[in-house]
């Protein structure tokens, strides 16, 4: 099986801030179960952020920002959790999977 590593977009590029904002929700949330206000907040936010992303360049950059933040995770459960916390929150964004 080969491991896919996907790059951080590069410093000065629009995604760069957004992207690490997400990342960082996307691990804040990993403490907190739903439902919480604190995790209520973290989905909010998370999908704000979604948004913007979406806005920037469409399915193709929320995809990326999936890939990547899988990836920072340092195993396998995690991974999973952060990629149902995403899709949860990324629900109905235009273009996003359902």
């Amino acid at each position: 099986m080969q491991t896919e590593i996907t790059c951080a977009p590069p410093q000065g590029s629009p995604l760069a801030p957004i992207l690490s904002s997400l990342t960082g929700l996307v691990v804040a949330m990993e403490a907190h179960t739903a439902p919480s206000p604190a995790a209520t907040a973290f989905h909010q936010a998370i999908r704000r952020k979604g948004d913007e992303l979406a806005q920037i360049g469409g399915i193709e950059v929320l995809d990326y920002a999936l890939v990547f933040i899988r990836e920072q995770a340092s195993s396998p459960a995690k991974a999973g959790h952060r990629e149902a916390v995403l899709t949860e929150a990324w629900t109905g964004l235009a273009g996003w999977r359902v």
